[in-house]
């Protein structure tokens, strides 16, 4: 397979996108023929499913979103702020599982920290702020090696939670409570919730250990005002 036919929602993006951007990431991703790969088009299948799970409002919403990032790239970590930018979606599928009708995704105004999302019911609302912890930069490191072929490295699984680790989980739930803490709107909120999406590096989730320590240690953040919701990757 080397189309999008199988990508609608995908390729929308990518026809809306700076088509002649030699950064475009979908464009990139043409040229590499990396459609061809098993491994790449689980990802893409897995992405086009929770592109496909919005309704048309919020579609719209968020591709007016993510269009910005398709073409920014990061020198150490490539395209991590567009899939920061999918990552949001998850928090809208977490709103509708909860059982919220209106889901929207809230638009940024004056580049003032706002929530990503607002869930409403009939007596009640939700705020939604997701924030995705990437992998170390070690691990950035071993990743491009590893896809420069330059061969195995033997590396210690880690059986604690790094300080660094724990110290950017705090500081990003202190941020993201802010930002939901001081949204207004006219609509009472009865729930603020940070749902975080985090990659562990490879040393950590070796050890199942470290998944339920990271969990508890997350849930242990939760305060009486903003929940904490955690996913693991």
């Amino acid at each position: 397979m080397n189309d999008w036919s199988q990508f609608p929602k995908i390729n929308s993006l990518f026809q809306a996108s700076e088509l002649e951007n030699s950064a475009n990431y979908f464009s990139l991703a043409i040229q590499r023929e990396v459609l061809k790969s098993e491994f790449i088009q689980e990802f893409y299948f897995r992405l086009e499913k929770e592109l496909a799970f919005l309704d048309e409002t919020a579609w719209n919403q968020f591709r007016q979103k993510v269009l910005r990032y398709i073409t920014v790239v990061d020198q150490t970590r490539g395209y991590q702020q567009l899939f920061d930018c999918f990552n949001e979606i998850k928090g809208y599928i977490f709103l509708h599982s909860q059982g919220y009708k209106n889901i929207e995704f809230i638009a940024e105004i004056n580049s003032a920290p706002t929530p990503d999302l607002i869930g409403k019911d009939i007596d009640r609302a939700a705020l939604v702020e997701v924030k995705t912890i990437n992998h170390s930069d070690n691990e950035i490191v071993h990743i491009k090696n590893n896809s420069k072929g330059q061969g195995m490295v033997v590396r210690d699984v880690l059986h604690a939670l790094p300080i660094a680790l724990t110290r950017k989980i705090e500081s990003t739930i202190e941020t993201a409570s802010k930002q939901l803490l001081s949204y207004n709107t006219e609509v009472e909120i009865n729930r603020r919730i940070v749902y975080l999406y985090i990659n562990s590096d490879v040393v950590l989730s070796l050890d199942n250990r470290n998944i339920e320590a990271l969990k508890n240690f997350c849930n242990g953040l939760q305060s009486e005002s903003v929940e904490i919701v955690s996913e693991f990757n």
